[in-house]
């Protein structure tokens, strides 16, 4: 990193360590020894093994806690993704909120993508909701993301924890679906301003005009096989480029690819 890249991190850091240390010394942590400082760096970065190190009393957790660290923040997610259970545990134990009402994505969905079994343990063990979903679908609950990772014994685990009505509730919703979309649904196929339902309400309405094929899916994007080309292939193209502008470069490109290919890749950010 360049002298002036250290300089500007520095700035944006500094404020927020000396905040963190101020709060140690209110809640009453000691004065005494250079952990304060160090410590406050450590959970400010997510070195939670640095930090365990460095707690002299509970005071000192108490006090960090008490500043207000959310549990999506850095510490609590870089100890999920590089799988350190003794991380999650001494977070927990100190009294971090395993999540809060506002959070769009728990750290129990992080964890089941991950798929460590004892750190998704834990985290209900500790309050974490098995039956709470994300962007008011109630079909992606953590087992969800565990299933879409993926990750099937992890997935399976948080399945048999659910609430009996709302694991009915998701099972009548996909046998509802045709099963010829069923994968869309399964990956969650979406894009910035599109919905699953929105992608499956098109491709059906291709399907039925000239015959289509769901080929491959996953969260971004999906491929499927024209059965037929469209009378009007030159209009169709303009359709799919409307809906979906990162299919192609241009109209002639999707026009040459579609011709040549009777393939259809649609991807979106």
């Amino acid at each position: 990193m360049k002298r002036a890249e250290k300089d500007l991190l520095n700035a944006v850091l500094e404020p927020k360590r000396g905040r963190i240390q101020e709060s140690l010394l209110q809640f009453g942590a000691s004065k005494d020894g250079e952990h304060i400082g160090q410590l406050a760096r450590a959970i400010f970065s997510g070195d939670v093994q640095q930090a365990e190190s460095l707690i002299k009393s509970e005071r000192d957790m108490e006090a960090l806690l008490k500043h207000k660290m959310p549990p999506t923040s850095t510490h609590l997610t870089n100890a999920i993704r590089s799988g350190n259970l003794d991380g999650v545990d001494l977070l927990l134990r100190f009294g971090l909120p395993v999540e809060e009402p506002d959070d769009t994505e728990t750290a129990l969905m992080t964890a089941a993508a991950m798929g460590d079994l004892a750190i998704v343990q834990r985290l209900v063990e500790a309050g974490a909701d098995v039956n709470r979903y994300a962007d008011d679908n109630a079909e992606w609950t953590p087992s969800f993301y565990a299933q879409q990772a993926g990750k099937t014994d992890v997935a399976k685990w948080l399945r048999s924890q659910m609430d009996e009505e709302l694991a009915g509730k998701q099972d009548r919703i996909m046998e509802a679906r045709d099963p010829a979309f069923r994968a869309l649904y399964e990956n969650a196929t979406s894009g910035e301003g599109t919905t699953t339902d929105e992608i499956v309400k098109v491709l059906k309405g291709w399907n039925e005009s000239f015959g289509i094929a769901i080929i491959a899916a996953d969260a971004a994007s999906v491929t499927v096989r024209v059965s037929s080309l469209p009378d009007d292939i030159e209009g169709f193209c303009e359709e799919v480029l409307q809906f979906c502008p990162d299919a192609a470069e241009d109209r002639q490109a999707l026009q040459d690819e579609l011709t040549k290919n009777m393939t259809l890749g649609l991807w979106w950010d």
